[in-house]
């Protein structure tokens, strides 16, 4: 009895000083259950009952989704979802065809924070399929989207950006986006004097263990 009381004690004070970093998302409302609510805006974005819905903007052309975050530490990716459809409207002219892209930017300077020569986005697919994508940093499975973080440092502050840039191509384009989230790495991370602690804990357990 004496054995197990004492190992229990010990199991307490170590529960006390060490802590367990789970993985977590820094994005808020990534999923969509709160409507829009985290995300800041402009032209047609709608809550889709449980997504976002960017829809083509006839006036202004662009359509944006925008959330400011601080990376966290052990950002190991940011992963989206996303569907593109688009159905004939009967405009024309505009060679160009609708397209949806996703960035990660300084909130200050709007530069890529990712080596992306010559664009500012990280992920493009237009309506006709067309993808581009530096597969290096960039992993795409069906409709969901990876970029590897690992690169930045934790403590940045990242815009995460959803564009859908249409025109008059005969088409009406829009966007689903869901399931916005980083994923990081969890970790056991011992306070101070946590190893000590562990060391003597470790210590008494034998102790008592030899003494029965």
């Amino acid at each position: 009895m004496i054995r197990k009381r004492c190992a229990m004690v010990v199991y307490g004070m170590l529960l006390s000083v060490v802590g367990w970093v789970a993985p977590a998302s820094a994005v808020v409302n990534g999923d969509f259950d709160a409507a829009l609510n985290g995300w800041t805006t402009a032209g047609p974005v709608s809550d889709g009952g449980g997504f976002a819905l960017l829809e083509e903007d006839p006036v202004f052309a662009i359509t944006s989704l925008e959330q400011q975050i601080v990376l966290p530490m052990n950002a190991l990716a940011l992963t989206f979802e996303y569907g593109l459809s688009s159905t004939p409207d009967g405009t024309s002219g505009f060679p160009m065809a609708d397209a949806f892209y996703a960035s990660l930017l300084d909130p200050a300077t709007f530069n890529p924070l990712l080596s992306t020569p010559g664009y500012t986005d990280y992920f493009y697919e237009d309506r006709t399929g067309i993808q581009d994508f530096d597969s290096s940093i960039v992993t795409v499975v069906r409709n969901r989207v990876t970029l590897d973080l690992t690169g930045i440092a934790a403590g940045t502050n990242a815009l995460i950006a959803f564009d859908l840039l249409g025109g008059d191509d005969g088409y009406a384009t829009e966007v689903m986006v869901d399931n916005v989230e980083i994923t990081t790495g969890g970790a056991i991370i011992p306070a101070p004097g946590a190893v000590l602690l562990v060391s003597i804990g470790a210590a008494l357990i034998g102790r008592f263990r030899r003494r029965v």
